[in-house]
C-alpha cells in the first residue's frame, strides 16, 4: 500500500507563501488532481512530494517511510522515494532514439540489457509506440514525444507517479486523446498518481478525487461530482464547471413563509428544505449561484408564467457542439445558459426557468457557501 500523508506543510519564498499549513491523504492506487489557478501552489506541493525543494514545516509520507520532516531534519532524495516524474515539457534526451529514452532510468539502475529490452519493449507497447522505438524525438509528434516522457516515467514501476502539467504542450484534440489514455494507464498500472493541472475539466475527467488550492491556501478537497454540486465556497464554484456558474448579488427574504432571493429584476423562491440552513440569513445579502446548465427554456410558459420563470432577453447565441450557450439579460443582471436547441432569434424575449433547488446560497463577505 502507497498512501501519501502530508502534515502542517509550509512553504515559503521570502514573504510570499506558496503554500500555508496544509494537510492531505491521497490514498492508495488514487489518481489525485492538484487544480488551481497559477500561483496557487499546486507545483510547489508536488515538488514537496518529490523531494524537489524542501519545506519550512510539516512533513510528507510515503506510506509508513516518513521521507520529509522540517522539525526533524528528515529530507530524502527524489531517488529514495521511489517516485517518477513526467514535466510540462518532455525533458526527453534528443540525442537518444525512443528505445535509449525509455531505457536510460533502468541503465543508470544497472539492469543487464535482456531486462531492460523486455521492460522497454513492454512498456512502449502499453503506451503504443512500439513501432517508433528506432526513431528520434524530432521524428515524432508532440503526443508521441510525451508517451516517451511517460515510458521513461513508468518502466522502473515506481511506487508514485506524478505528473506537472503533463497535457499543456499538446493541441486540443491530442489533449482530449491522451487524458483519455492517462486515466487508463494508470487504472492498469494501479499506481498512485498525483497531476497538477489549471485545466478544470481535464481535473473532472481524470481525477479519482481533487483538491483545490487557491494563494497556497486549500478550498476543497473531494470527488469531481462533489466539487460540481456541492462547492464549499464561491471560488469553488466558480472555478470548476464550464461554462462558469452564473453569480448575482441578492437579498435573502422571508414572504407568505417562503425564503426568496431578490434580485435586481426577478425574485427566486427557494425550496423548504433550505429553510433550516438559510433561516439564520434572512435580510442579509447573499450571492445567489445557478449553474447554465440549471437554466431551462420553458416555452409552455409564454402565456402565464409560473414562479421561477422569468422573461429575458436573448443577446447572444454561441453554438458549442451539442449545447447552445445562450447570453440573456433579465432586468440588469446578465446571465448565461447552456440548452441543447432553442427556436428563439437574438433580440427577443425567452422564458427561462431557474431550478430552485439547483440554486446555491454564498455568503458576501466571506464566499462561503450556506446551503
Amino acid at each position: 500500500m502507497v498512501s501519501i500523508t502530508i502534515k502542517n506543510l509550509t512553504k515559503k519564498y521570502g514573504k510570499v507563501t506558496a503554500v500555508k499549513d496544509l494537510n492531505l491523504q491521497i490514498k492508495d492506487k488514487e489518481f489525485f488532481v492538484f487544480l488551481g489557478p497559477s500561483g496557487c501552489g499546486k507545483t510547489t506541493t508536488l515538488f514537496a512530494v518529490a523531494g524537489l525543494i524542501k519545506v519550512d514545516t510539516g512533513e510528507i509520507w510515503i506510506g509508513d517511510d516518513l521521507v520529509t520532516s522540517a522539525e526533524k531534519g528528515i529530507f530524502r532524495p527524489p531517488q529514495e522515494r521511489g517516485i517518477s516524474m513526467v514535466f510540462q515539457d518532455y525533458a526527453i534526451y534528443p540525442h537518444m532514439n525512443v528505445y535509449e529514452n525509455i531505457a536510460f532510468p533502468l541503465r543508470i539502475m544497472k539492469m543487464n540489457n535482456l531486462e531492460i529490452a523486455q521492460a522497454v519493449k513492454k512498456t512502449a507497447k502499453l503506451l503504443g509506440i512500439a513501432q517508433f522505438l528506432d526513431r528520434k524525438p524530432r521524428q515524432l509528434s508532440g503526443g508521441q514525444r510525451q508517451r516517451v516522457a511517460l515510458g521513461r516515467a513508468i518502466v522502473r514501476t515506481p511506487k508514485i507517479f506524478l505528473m506537472d502539467e503533463p497535457l499543456a504542450n499538446l493541441d486540443a484534440k491530442l489533449r482530449v486523446q491522451t487524458r483519455t489514455d492517462l486515466k487508463r494507464l494508470q487504472m492498469n498500472l494501479g499506481v498512485t498518481t498525483i497531476c497538477v493541472t489549471h485545466d478544470q475539466v481535464e481535473a473532472m475527467v481524470m481525477a479519482d478525487r481533487i483538491m483545490v488550492q487557491r494563494d497556497g491556501v486549500v478550498e476543497q478537497v473531494g470527488t469531481p461530482n462533489e466539487l460540481y454540486n456541492s462547492p464549499a465556497n464561491q471560488f469553488v464554484a466558480g472555478f470548476v464547471g464550464s461554462p462558469e456558474m452564473n453569480f448575482i448579488e441578492s437579498n435573502l427574504i422571508k414572504q407568505d413563509k417562503t425564503l426568496r432571493l431578490n434580485a435586481k429584476g426577478f425574485t427566486v423562491c427557494l425550496p423548504g428544505e433550505m429553510r433550516s440552513k438559510l433561516e439564520g440569513h434572512v435580510g442579509g445579502e447573499v450571492i445567489m449561484g445557478i449553474r447554465p446548465d440549471d437554466l431551462h427554456e420553458n416555452p409552455c410558459a409564454v402565456g402565464a408564467e409560473p414562479e421561477n420563470v422569468f422573461r429575458m432577453m436573448l443577446e447572444l447565441i454561441e453554438p458549442v457542439g451539442p449545447q447552445l450557450i445562450l447570453h440573456v439579460k433579465v432586468g440588469d443582471v446578465p446571465l448565461v445558459a447552456a440548452v441543447k436547441d432553442t427556436k428563439t432569434r437574438v433580440g427577443e424575449g425567452i422564458p427561462i426557468e431557474i431550478d430552485p433547488k439547483k440554486v446555491h446560497v454564498f455568503d458576501k463577505k466571506t464566499g462561503k457557501s450556506l446551503i
